[in-house]
């Protein structure tokens, strides 16, 4: 009696399992919950308004993650688009109206210095002629702008570009920090650029140049802003998508968009 009931109840589980089994697909074309993170790119650096190729997902997926971000010259803005299609020949557009604007964010509030009001001038460091200037110091010594006086604040995780423009430079050395990150020493002329992925987003680290003992240098142009902006697109299910570089506003003809999406997912 006791096999009987075991071997009855072995069926059931049996059966059960089969029945409440997820399927990997419905006859719908709808994804399981659990349907894996999926990456691809749409846009890659792009110079010129149009779309990007195709991307076969493999199946139905409703949840999506944009993440534009910029080469070269910054804009002020750029407008992006994603079309969906389950045919991949029926496209429609997955934002509504005109597509996405990604806002380019000039973060240093008197970069030109113009005025000093929001700049602290360390040891050293003279603020005149629209222009700052290290003149020797005996020490290291900083120029800075809190994050308090920036005209934005910054973001966790997103890239930001430091561009500034040095002259004069006879000896020593400038460093650049952006929020919690230290960038390159920089010792000659010219026009300067580096790149920084901010850590924390907390603190009151705003962008600080830190000249190194007897450095002699001028600083002047100082541009911040951030490079990339995500944006999420759900319940919209699709099993192709492409993304369209649509237009911008400012920059120059070197000005490249990148559009990557990450699909799927809880």
């Amino acid at each position: 009696m006791k096999l009987k009931l075991f071997i009855i109840s072995m069926l059931c589980v049996g059966v059960a399992g089969i029945l409440y089994a997820a399927p990997l697909r419905t006859i719908y074309g709808t994804p399981p919950v659990t349907f894996p993170e999926a990456s691809n790119t749409l846009l890659s650096a792009k110079t010129s308004p149009g779309n990007g190729t195709a991307v076969d997902l493999g199946m139905t997926v409703d949840k999506h993650t944009f993440n534009i971000s910029l080469g070269g010259t910054n804009p002020t803005a750029v407008v992006v688009q994603v079309k969906g299609s389950n045919d991949n020949s029926a496209w429609f557009d997955l934002v509504a109206g005109t597509g996405h604007t990604f806002t380019v964010t000039e973060l240093v509030s008197q970069g030109t210095f113009d005025a000093s009001s929001s700049w602290t001038a360390g040891s050293g460091w003279t603020i005149a002629d629209a222009s700052a200037h290290i003149t020797g110091n005996v020490a290291v010594s900083s120029l800075y702008e809190s994050s308090a006086n920036m005209a934005a604040a910054y973001v966790a995780g997103e890239t930001y570009v430091l561009k500034f423009t040095t002259t004069a430079c006879t000896s020593g050395n400038v460093t650049p920090s952006v929020g919690d990150v230290s960038g390159t020493a920089v010792s000659t002329n010219g026009a300067q650029s580096q790149t920084f992925t901010i850590g924390d987003a907390s603190g009151a680290y705003g962008v600080y140049f830190t000249a190194a003992i007897q450095t002699i240098c001028t600083i002047d142009s100082v541009y911040l802003a951030r490079l990339n902006e995500s944006f999420h697109v759900i319940n919209k299910p699709v099993r192709y998508i492409k993304g369209s570089y649509i237009s911008k506003t400012g920059g120059s003809t070197d000005t490249a968009v990148t559009l990557t999406a990450t699909s799927g997912g809880n």
